[in-house]
């Protein structure tokens, strides 16, 4: 397999320097899965290596109001769907905390948790960001993008259930396969796991973030196309949402992609760190030695660390008591 075409996907600078070389020892190999992805993520990586005075500025800038912005937008979808736009949503379900609290404390608990989530997102965008938040951030706004515009696309002319999946599966898949991507070309430069794993962090935070946004936008700007179309024949299994009225169907449905949501963001930098400190142990493996005996300091990770403790815990308690 060939692959000189992903030399087109670097910097002009980098290509003028090392194009002809690279393609050389191409031709005179064969090329596998761990080449694409080596060359895949060296095209990012040189983009940044190469990139104009003072645009990492701009780039953390990005990062710092972005995260903090997606999050807002998150919980005013939460607290619109809950308070105005579909209140009636916590009186169907099959959670344990609607039982225990009631649909009115189980609403408030809900809007506690997304005011939680905002909250973190932008208190870890808020520390020290250095270049593997970086890189892990814009991989991960491009899945996020990427998901986005499934969403819109796949919501155009929806007819079942099953036509909204690939939206979900993509977002699932985009947090850890970006990771792993960032992840191995970070180590493999700079010798590094944990920058590695940072960058995960920040890829599966920013895709959960966007994936998350798009799906309640859609739910809250078109249930009641939804309602009438690709939501019907949706199985539940509280029996109240099953061959319901358009409004309690949308309830049932905004219901659990609000719950899916809140899954997704907490366990998509679970994801992506996993994935990035796999990659990254696999890169350290195979980096030079030169590389590997001087690594870079990646900056501070505590922010990204008390996330990840906290959703974890977060995410055992409602496994345990399903709380939504």
């Amino acid at each position: 397999m060939r692959l000189r075409w992903l030399l087109r996907l670097y910097p002009a600078g980098w290509r003028d320097r090392y194009e002809r070389e690279v393609s050389a020892v191409l031709d005179q190999h064969d090329c596998s899965a761990g080449t694409f992805l080596d060359l895949a993520a060296g095209a990012l990586d040189a983009r940044f290596a190469l990139a104009p005075p003072g645009s990492a500025p701009i780039r953390r800038a990005s990062v710092r109001l972005g995260v903090p912005a997606a999050g807002a937008a998150l919980f005013g979808l939460v607290a619109y769907s809950l308070l105005l736009g579909f209140p009636s949503l916590t009186a169907h379900g099959d959670s344990n905390l609607q039982r225990w609290a009631g649909p009115d404390g189980a609403r408030w608990a809900y809007l506690a948790l997304g005011l939680l989530l905002a909250g973190g997102c932008a208190a870890v965008a808020g520390g020290e960001l250095r270049r593997p938040a970086v890189l892990g951030a814009t991989l991960g706004g491009a899945a996020g993008l990427l998901d986005v515009l499934l969403v819109v696309a796949l919501t155009a002319l929806p007819s079942q259930p099953a036509d909204l999946a690939p939206a979900v599966a993509v977002a699932l898949a985009a947090a850890p396969a970006g990771a792993a991507v960032a992840g191995l070309r970070l180590a493999r430069r700079d010798g590094s796991a944990g920058a590695a794993a940072l960058a995960g962090f920040w890829c599966g935070l920013v895709v959960a973030l966007l994936a998350a946004v798009a799906w309640l936008s859609r739910d809250v700007v078109l249930a009641g196309t939804l309602a009438h179309g690709a939501w019907l024949g949706d199985r539940f299994a509280d029996a109240t949402c099953v061959a319901a009225t358009p409004a309690t169907l949308a309830a049932c449905e905004i219901g659990d992609d609000l719950g899916g949501a809140a899954i997704l963001l907490l366990a998509g930098p679970l994801l992506g760190a996993g994935a990035g400190a796999v990659a990254g142990l696999a890169g350290r493996l195979g980096a030079p030695a030169r590389l590997v005996a001087g690594p870079r300091r990646a900056g501070t990770a505590a922010g990204p660390a008390l996330f990840s403790v906290g959703a974890a815990a977060i995410l055992a308690a409602e496994v345990a008591g399903r709380l939504w």
